[in-house]
This record gives C-alpha cells, sequence and structure tokens, in this order.
C-alpha cells in the first residue's frame, strides 16, 4: 500500500475521506495506516506448517528408508492429526531432508566441456543499416548464423 503517499497527503491537509477515495482504499483503511509508523514492516505468518507436525516422524521414517509415497500415506492415515494438504507440498517439504542425508546440496551448476570436435556453439543475429559496396543494397537488414565447434587438437611433431 502507498504508506508514504497517505501520510504525505495527510500533512498536506487532506482529509481521510478523499485520500480514500483518490486511492481507492476505505476511508478506515487510511485511518489505520495513519495510527501506525511510516516504516512498519508486515508480520510474517504465525502458523506453522501442516507438515511441520510430523517432523519427528519423518525421521524415524527417513531413518527406516521409507518412500516418499508411503511416508504420505502414513501421514494422511494418522489417528490424531491426519495430513489433508497436497501431495506435491509434502514431497517438496520432504525433499531437502533427504538431499541433507545424502549431503547432496540443492543446485550444484555443472561445467559442460565436450571432447574436441564434440562441442559446437551456435548463435543467430541481424545487422540493421549495413552499409554494402552494392547501392542497392544500402540500408537492408542482413541475418547471419554463427557457428563455432571445439577444435580437434592435433599434435604435429
Amino acid at each position: 500500500m502507498e504508506r508514504s503517499t497517505i501520510h504525505y497527503l495527510h500533512q498536506k491537509g487532506w482529509s481521510k475521506t478523499e485520500i480514500a477515495e483518490f486511492l481507492g482504499h476505505h476511508r478506515d483503511i487510511i485511518a489505520r495506516v495513519l495510527r501506525e509508523p511510516l516504516d512498519k514492516q508486515p508480520a510474517p505468518p504465525q502458523r506453522e506448517s501442516a507438515i511441520a507436525v510430523f517432523a519427528p516422524q519423518l525421521q524415524t521414517w527417513l531413518d527406516q528408508r521409507w518412500t516418499v509415497q508411503r511416508m504420505l500415506e502414513e501421514a494422511r492415515q494418522h489417528p490424531e492429526h491426519p495430513y489433508t494438504g497436497s501431495a506435491a507440498a509434502f514431497y517438496d517439504y520432504v525433499r531437502p531432508l533427504k538431499r541433507a542425508r545424502k549431503g547432496i546440496p540443492g543446485l550444484i551448476p555443472v561445467r559442460f566441456d565436450g571432447l574436441p570436435g564434440e562441442l559446437l556453439q551456435i548463435d543467430w543475429g541481424e545487422v540493421r543499416q549495413f552499409s554494402f559496396s552494392h547501392p542497392a543494397l544500402a540500408g537492408q537488414t542482413r541475418y547471419f548464423f554463427a557457428a563455432r565447434r571445439k577444435p580437434l587438437c592435433v599434435n604435429i611433431n
């Protein structure tokens, strides 16, 4: 929301109703914003994940090398607090736990180096308003294709 705008217009003498009409908000919202400090940060949500309830059990299940599908089925059939969320959210919660146990970092950049003669870099481009030696071609756009192959290493002794 435009907190600074609301405070600025109020300092200029605008009424809360005028500010509300100008910004498209209700006047009660404008009044609330004027009561709050200008640099107020929104409060983070204070709810616990529906999957976090199963954290101790997830560790046990991971120790027993259960599949994520089996963990999800057990969580959904839990007698006290059955899991009712989506399967994708459950998988997304368990995936980093499994990676941490394996010692695999999340994203690893992999450099690709092909053997000589295997790697080919390709690019397309265009040249606009290129001055050609033929006057009839002046001002035309020319398109080009560029390819570069990793050279073969040949030792000549």
